[in-house]
């Protein structure tokens, strides 16, 4: 029995470890770029007056681990490059990862169904998408999801992040 207790205090220790968040953190954090909102693991990304992002944090040390699980359509509708992009027309809503890859795909059915040709896999009709637009749908699609560190410290009012211990975002507290 206590052994057993002792495996669970110990488990719960290390996921709580791993799952931690610094409450220095919580709160709102702005810059130049962006604004992060951040409360309990949880965070938001703005840009632009707008959400943009959001998803969770963890913090081990002095690191901090971003990973977006979503991103919103009313801002990634202002970075249209061509009005075949599969985020021309997005709702002002939170999208997941598998919804973007699905935008990729209507949008170039839409265009190849003008065309009469369509090609027979989702993965053809993705990289049939990157040639119109000139870009690897799947690559920047994915990019936008991709768990993001930096070494973090707070000092008062600041935030500042290091990322890959060269780009260097200060961020002020509201």
């Amino acid at each position: 029995m206590a052994r057993r207790f002792f495996c669970t205090a110990a488990l719960a220790l290390v996921l709580g470890t791993a799952a931690a968040a610094d409450s220095a953190l919580d709160g709102e954090w702005v810059s130049e770029a962006a604004e992060l909102r951040l409360k309990d693991g949880v965070l938001e990304i703005w840009f632009d007056d707008g959400p943009m992002s959001r998803g969770t944090y963890t913090v081990l040390g002095d690191t901090i681990t971003i990973k977006v699980t979503h991103q919103h359509g009313s801002v990634l509708s202002n970075f249209v490059l061509s009005p075949l992009s599969p985020f021309a027309a997005l709702d002002s809503r939170w999208y997941s990862q598998d919804e973007f890859r699905e935008l990729a795909v209507t949008a170039l059915v839409a265009v190849l169904l003008a065309n009469l040709e369509l090609p027979s896999t989702v993965d053809e009709m993705i990289a049939e998408l990157g040639e119109i637009m000139g870009i690897d749908v799947v690559e920047m699609i994915d990019s936008m999801f991709v768990p993001i560190e930096a070494t973090y410290s707070v000092n008062g009012n600041t935030l500042t992040l290091l990322f890959a211990g060269e780009q260097e975002e200060v961020l002020t507290g509201r």
